[in-house]
């Protein structure tokens, strides 16, 4: 009897531990990826093909989400990061390709496994340092923010309405993954602004004016200050000229026009009278 339990507890432990080579092998492996792929915060690297999901969906209701991925390129080498809304692997509505080869992020998408028109940018970071990428879910169109700055705006080749897994591809370490919403300000109620910080300050570039309008108007006094300081000098060169000027003119044509008129009309009441 004591015999029999030792091989059955031999056996169960041979199974679990994946010794057997028709037990499978990986079992314990995939386990842990998903106990991994749950803790967001902890520092991975990717394989060749892994896959980060989502508990919940990113986009429900007028109130949207938003991706963060902060990246470590392991080298300089071209890495993919998939956005996928549904579990076809055959329909991507967005695709984000660094290639450092080409100095280009290309923005493209995929519907049926046929790819739309790609958009190239130049890639505004330095790939051998830490990098966050933000996306950004609207009804029509994603919006992509790199380091804080507004980016790319990529429209929806199709009808999406929730993202439910990320894909990456290629050497590079995730360092951290999360998700966090944002508010769409109503404007036929006009409601008070109710976007993220960060959404507000570089994803609506528009909406603040206030560093450009500065700065023309510290030039503009500038330029007004110099030419006054330049007009000061000659001014006073010219009252000293005037000067001279008024004193020669005044007193000889005062003068010497009164006396000969006075002269030429006497002259000719003396002659009528002696006629």
């Amino acid at each position: 009897m004591k015999f029999s339990f030792v091989l059955l507890a031999f056996w169960i432990l041979v199974q679990l531990t994946g010794l057997d080579s028709r037990a499978p092998r990986n079992w314990p492996n995939k386990i842990r990826k998903k106990q991994r792929s749950s803790e967001y915060s902890r520092v991975r690297k990717l394989e060749d093909h892994s896959e980060i999901r989502y508990q919940e969906r990113l986009l429900d209701f007028g109130v949207y989400n938003s991706i963060q991925l902060r990246c470590f390129p392991s080298k300089k080498e071209r890495f993919e990061i998939h956005l996928h809304s549904v579990t076809n692997r055959r329909t991507i509505p967005l695709l984000i390709s660094f290639r450092p080869s080409e100095n280009d992020i290309v923005f493209n998408s995929m519907v049926r496994g046929v790819w739309d028109h790609e958009h190239r940018r130049i890639v505004p970071v330095d790939l051998s340092s830490v990098f966050t990428i933000e996306v950004y879910l609207f009804p029509i169109h994603f919006l992509v923010v790199i380091n804080g700055v507004w980016f790319h705006q990529q429209h929806y080749s199709h009808d999406v309405k929730h993202v439910e897994m990320v894909t990456v591809l290629g050497e590079v370490v995730v360092r951290e993954v999360k998700t966090f919403t944002f508010e769409v300000l109503n404007e036929e109620a006009n409601e008070p602004r109710k976007y993220d910080n960060t959404f507000v300050r570089y994803a609506l570039p528009d909406e603040d004016p206030i560093p450009p309008t500065t700065e023309p108007a510290e030039t503009a006094t500038e330029a007004e200050e110099g030419p006054i300081e330049s007009e000061e000098q000659p001014s006073q060169y010219a009252e000293e000229e005037a000067e001279p000027d008024v004193e020669e003119v005044a007193e000889p044509e005062v003068e010497e026009e009164a006396e000969p008129e006075v002269e030429e009309e006497e002259a000719p009441e003396a002659l009528i009278n002696f006629n």
